[in-house]
C-alpha cells in the first residue's frame, strides 16, 4: 500500500464511537469525519507505517504553536518524516478552509509504545 492509500484506509475506519464524548459531539456539529480522531489516526499510520524505524515522527501542534486553528489546550497530532520531509495529517479536513501550519509542529512521542486501543482498532478495521 503506498501512503496515501494507507491515509485513505484510515480516514475510512474513522467512527464515531472511537471517540470521546465530547469530540463525538463537536464531530456532528463540524459534519467532518475525522475530527477529533487525529491523534488515534496519526498513532494508527505511524505503526503501520513502521515508526521511527522508518523515520517517521509523531508532531504536535497547540495553541501557542497554530493560535489561528487551536483554542486553549487543544493540540493536533499529524507525522513528520525526519529523513524526507513528508507530512501526514489524516485529519487535517477537519480545520478547512484552514491549513494546519505543520512548520511549527513539536516532535512528541505517543503515550505508549505499542498502538493504543483506539489505534489497534483502526489498524484492524483497516486490515479487515
Amino acid at each position: 500500500m503506498t501512503h496515501a492509500s494507507i491515509v485513505s484506509a484510515v480516514q475510512s475506519a474513522l467512527s464515531p464511537d472511537l471517540l470521546k464524548p465530547e469530540w463525538r459531539r463537536i464531530a456532528r456539529r463540524r459534519r467532518c469525519p475525522v475530527t477529533g480522531h487525529c491523534y488515534a489516526a496519526s498513532e494508527a499510520i505511524f505503526h503501520m507505517l513502521g515508526g521511527a524505524d522508518q523515520g517517521w515522527v509523531p508532531q504536535v501542534l497547540s495553541h501557542r504553536t497554530w493560535p489561528e486553528g487551536l483554542r486553549k489546550g487543544q493540540t493536533h497530532w499529524f507525522l513528520k518524516n525526519r529523513l524526507t520531509g513528508a507530512v501526514i495529517d489524516a485529519a487535517s479536513a477537519q480545520f478547512v478552509p484552514l491549513v494546519p501550519k505543520h512548520d511549527g509542529g513539536v516532535g512528541s512521542g505517543f503515550l505508549t509504545r505499542s498502538p493504543s486501543r483506539r489505534a489497534a482498532e483502526i489498524i484492524s478495521r483497516v486490515a479487515a
